[in-house]
């Protein structure tokens, strides 16, 4: 399993909106900059994160994107599954998945569900807050911005 572009830039996105948030919209050329990244691409990232509810859209000059709820409240893994799909690593394991006629003799399907288990559990387990605070500590707590 790899992750795509899409799914590790809209991390990259949620932090961003997370350490600048003053409270003020923050525009899509700025995460850009910051994040090194094509607006283009950008805006279409944040429009999937838009349409779900993660972030919230002002129009206008001093428009731009703010996170919806609070970065304790985003898990890499609900990111992840946003732009990513399932998480699985075997099409048998993924949800609404139709029985495996194999299952009772598969030797493997342990294998692949510890996995599957393991990806949930990291990052299900690491928060954008979390990812905040390790940066806060890796800066010295004076420069903030991505």
């Amino acid at each position: 399993m790899k992750i795509s572009t899409k799914g590790r830039y809209a991390v990259r996105v949620m932090l961003d909106l997370a350490v600048n948030d003053t409270g003020e919209c923050i525009k899509v050329k700025d995460i850009a900059a910051r994040q090194n990244l094509s607006e283009k691409y950008l805006e279409q990232i944040i429009a999937v994160l838009n349409k779900a509810g993660y972030v919230s859209s002002v129009r206008g000059a001093q428009g731009g994107y703010r996170l919806t709820k609070s970065p304790e409240e985003y898990t890499v893994g609900m990111i992840l599954r946003l732009t990513e799909g399932s998480m699985a690593p075997v099409s048998c394991l993924e949800e609404g998945a139709p029985a495996c006629d194999r299952a009772d003799c598969c030797e493997t399907l342990e294998v692949w569900q510890n996995l599957y288990d393991a990806i949930n559990r990291v990052i299900d387990g690491v928060t954008i807050a979390d990812l905040v605070d390790k940066r806060k500590k890796r800066m010295g707590n004076f420069d903030y911005s991505i």
